[in-house]
């Protein structure tokens, strides 16, 4: 943008600024417009009136005060974006305007803001520079006087003339200077005084200790000879129960070996009496084996004897029981021959009683009598005789 175009920029601006400045202002014209008509408006149609809308009268009275109230709405509407759209190029107006100015107003304030951050920055590390330096200033000093107390320090538990020695060096070097800074010299002062004063103590405890060690030492030496001599004498004492524990061991070993050959000969006299003992208890046993035998032998041959008796009881009780069994067997069939006579006379009988009743009741009556006994199982002696009667009374004896 040249200087030119930045010129006419604002006159341009600044009328369209204004013209949008009267657009504003008739659409607030009428916003008041409106707002000045609410009081008739409420007057000729309430806010809150109830319409009859069921009748003619009361529909047309409803579509009025609908359009009253409908109408300024649509108007408000229409002004607020006739007084808007203004407002928003207004806006834009103000910008452009306000851009431009402060883009020229930024053009000379450059200049000298340029020239102000240019000296601020030498300035800043310049100082930075400064602070830097100092601070390295002041680690070396302390490095320095941390070096000299460090030769306390180092010295411990070094010996006297180390130490002495130390001491010697620590006044040479302070002559010739540590190199702190001036606004340091008390501090240095104050460190070389406490690093003298702390290797002074620790030579004195040098000193002390190694004549504590010295004294130790010959102590040590002295215990170490009582030491030697008290361990010869154990030594001796052990050496001489070696020796006695030796011939313990020695007689005690002629001991063992006296003791194991009466052992040996106890052992064959007990094992030479334990074989004569197994050897009589061995003709013992063959004595009563034999007798063992001679025993099982009689009464295997008992026994014999005994299963023979028991075999030929056996036998004749069979043989007895076979002629019981025989007898028994000849009386049933001679019964059976009876019974069959029996039956025949019986049969024979019934036969006469047919052709001749006149024989009587009695002889009847006889007959049944012997079949009764028949089928009784009376002896046959008794239906023999029964049977004789029955036929001598019949006739046919």
């Amino acid at each position: 943008m040249n200087t030119e175009t930045i010129e006419r920029a604002p006159s341009a601006t600044a009328l369209a600024i204004r013209t949008s400045l009267d657009q504003l202002d008739g659409a607030l014209a009428e916003f008041e417009a409106i707002e000045a008509g609410f009081a008739a408006l409420e007057a000729a149609h309430p806010a809150n009136l109830a319409c009859d809308v069921t009748s003619p009268k009361g529909m047309r009275e409803a579509i009025a005060g609908r359009a009253a109230w409908r109408d300024p709405r649509i108007a408000t509407e229409k002004a607020r974006k006739a007084g808007k759209a203004p407002v928003l190029a207004l806006g834009k107006d103000i910008d452009a305007r306000a851009a431009a100015i402060t883009a020229r107003l930024e053009a000379g304030e450059a200049n000298y803001d340029d020239q102000i951050k240019i000296e601020e920055k030498r300035k800043a590390a310049e100082a930075e520079e400064k602070r830097l330096a100092e601070v390295k200033r002041r680690e070396t000093n302390s490095l320095l006087l941390a070096a000299i107390r460090q030769r306390a320090f180092d010295m411990q538990g070094k010996t006297a003339h180390a130490i002495s020695g130390a001491i010697v060096k620590l006044h040479t070097d302070s002559q010739a200077g540590f190199g702190l800074d001036g606004d340091y010299e008390a501090l240095e002062s104050a460190a070389l005084d406490e690093t003298r004063e702390k290797l002074r103590d620790m030579h004195q405890a040098a000193i002390e200790r190694e004549a504590e060690d010295a004294a130790r030492k010959a102590e040590a030496m002295a215990l170490a000879a009582e030491r030697a001599e008290l361990q010869k004498l154990r030594d001796e004492q052990a050496a001489r129960e070696r020796a006695a524990r030796e011939e313990i061991e020695a007689q005690r070993r002629e001991a063992d070996a006296i003791r194991a050959k009466a052992d040996a000969e106890a052992r064959a006299l007990r094992d030479a009496e334990e074989a004569r003992l197994r050897a009589e208890r061995a003709e013992q046993q063959a004595k009563i084996d034999a007798e063992r035998a001679e025993l099982r032998k009689q009464q295997d041959e008992a026994d014999r004897v005994k299963r023979e008796a028991i075999a030929a009881n056996a036998r004749a009780q069979q043989e007895k029981e076979a002629a019981e069994h025989a007898a028994r067997m000849a009386e049933q069939q001679a019964a059976e021959a009876v019974r069959q006579q029996a039956i025949k006379a019986a049969h024979e009988k019934l036969d006469a009683a047919h052709f001749a009743e006149a024989k009587g009741r009695a002889a009847w009556e006889d007959l049944a009598r012997v079949c009764e006994m028949v089928m009784a199982g009376e002896k046959i002696a008794a239906i023999r005789v029964a049977a004789a009667a029955a036929l001598a009374k019949a006739g046919r004896a």
